[in-house]
């Protein structure tokens, strides 16, 4: 059997990818809080310790100043012991001799390490007061005892356990770990809702509808694109993507309607004509006269076509055309004076002439209805309405 994949969403995704970024935070913010808490505590606990050995330090020494000798003082072992037991967490008071062997302890079972005896001798001569690691897991704080000369005769070491800062270190851990997954827990949710709101449900309406569009789905329709956002941009560019489309396919109708007319109109023509029907064109803008041409062509007219009136006119001297369609606004000679020339043409004293016009004017109209004009065409004309009115004109043989 193979094993099941996982596949996650966008927001499973954004999701994983932001606990593990909290999750390592977390880990630094822990780490680097517990370290900074430990020493801080440490230095707590060492001031404390040094507070109380120096008022061991002051009793012992206002009892030497009495004349007592340090090895024969009985009794000092009751203030350690107090000392200890009136201040928690401490381990242990000590007062050491000058080479560092203890003379007096608050508790008299506790052995003494040699290292830890090396450790006191070593403070004594240098002066330091504390002593990071005794090696016997305990950290301590000192205060030296001098005799009336001035003299270290004596070091009153006051002990606390390194565990008791691991202890409260850990527990500083365990707290802040427990608060730092509740709140990583809340700002999860809060991102989940957010990302649904703001994130996912935006995106996922945009690929439903891309989805609905590549489907056959209603292309007209657009999705609302508001803001200046990253998503609002594609929705934008998708948006005029569909424009084009639109367009290209509004483009196909129209051919396709074109194509239409024209079998239909061809097919009028042969059922009505027994010869060529032949139209002179006369138009001066090269895509207007292609587009013209194309049309009629493919309805089976065949077309001659000129620049100019003046180029019309020689044209249908020459030959005769069943059908004259011209501009109204030509180079070297307009549409009315080449009806004109063209009426006094034999041939084209009847023959249909049909005029292209952008503009509804009256008396250009009236020009050219007296100079013999049949019908105006005002463009942009559609192809199929075009046909239609060149097979209205055109005579039957």
């Amino acid at each position: 059997m193979g094993q099941a994949v996982v596949q996650l969403g966008l927001r499973g995704k954004i999701l994983l990818i932001a606990s593990a970024i909290v999750v390592l935070a977390m880990a630094a913010t822990v780490s680097a809080s517990s370290h900074i808490f430990a020493t801080r505590l440490t230095e707590v606990q060492l001031s404390r310790a040094t507070a109380i050995a120096r008022g061991l330090a002051w009793q012992l020494e206002h009892i030497l100043s009495l004349g007592i000798d340090l090895h024969g003082l009985q009794g000092f072992e009751e203030q350690c012991a107090q000392a200890v037991a009136g201040n928690d967490g401490l381990a242990f008071a000590r007062v050491a001799d000058a080479k560092g062997r203890v003379i007096f302890q608050s508790d008299a079972q506790m052995p003494e390490a040699e290292h830890a005896q090396a450790a006191l001798a070593t403070a004594l001569e240098s002066g330091k007061l504390t002593a990071d690691a005794l090696g016997d897991g305990n950290l301590a704080a000192m205060a030296m005892v001098p005799d009336a000369t001035g003299n270290r005769v004596a070091i009153v070491v006051v002990g606390f356990p390194e565990k008791l800062i691991d202890a409260e270190q850990q527990q500083l851990i365990g707290w802040t770990m427990a608060v730092g997954v509740l709140a990583m827990a809340i700002g999860m949710g809060i991102l989940f809702l957010a990302l649904s709101r703001h994130v996912i449900r935006p995106i996922s309406a945009f690929i439903a509808f891309i989805d609905s569009t590549r489907h056959g789905g209603e292309r007209r329709s657009r999705l609302a694109a508001v803001g200046d956002d990253e998503l609002s941009v594609m929705v934008s560019g998708f948006n005029r993507l569909l424009d084009r489309i639109d367009e290209h396919e509004e483009e196909l109708l129209r051919a396709r309607d074109a194509a239409e007319a024209a079998s239909r109109a061809k097919s009028t023509l042969l059922a009505t004509t027994s010869h060529e029907i032949r139209i002179l064109l006369a138009e001066d803008r090269l895509v207007k006269h292609a587009a013209t041409q194309a049309i009629l062509a493919a309805a089976g007219i065949a077309v001659d076509v000129a620049d100019n009136g003046a180029e019309a006119v020689a044209l249908a001297a020459g030959r005769h055309y069943d059908l004259v369609l011209l501009s109204m606004q030509m180079p070297v000679m307009g549409g009315v004076d080449a009806t004109r020339a063209l009426r006094v043409l034999a041939d084209y004293r009847s023959t249909p002439i049909l005029a292209f016009t952008e503009m509804a004017v009256d008396d250009d109209h009236q020009r050219g209805l007296k100079a013999g004009i049949n019908e105006f065409i005002t463009i942009p004309v559609d192809p199929e309405a075009l046909l239609a009115i060149v097979v209205r004109w055109l005579p039957e043989a």
